[in-house]
């Protein structure tokens, strides 16, 4: 989406927010992993052949919302157990 949209490095930056992301490594799946990092590359490669087209939108701000925000829901999701959603 961000690429179609010319926000070349918006889309590095949220892959690799995906990358490091502890739902990733909670799911400790390597080929997950693998996929990112092949989106990372080619996401890094569109970035520099069109760094003078870039309209990246996504601030130091924006990243730091993300980062706070992934952290607090990460941690509600973490806490939920199997056996809380059954009883519903």
């Amino acid at each position: 989406m961000y690429q179609k949209e010319h926000r070349f490095n918006d889309a590095v930056q949220i892959i690799n927010f995906a990358i490091d992301s502890p739902v990733l490594r909670k799911v400790n799946n390597d080929s997950y992993v693998t996929d990112f990092k092949k989106k990372l590359e080619k996401a890094e490669q569109k970035s520099m052949k069109h760094e003078n087209e870039d309209q990246s939108k996504l601030s130091e701000e924006d990243f730091e919302k993300l980062n706070s925000n992934s952290d607090y829901w990460f941690k509600k999701l973490n806490n939920i157990t199997y056996s809380s959603i059954t009883k519903k």
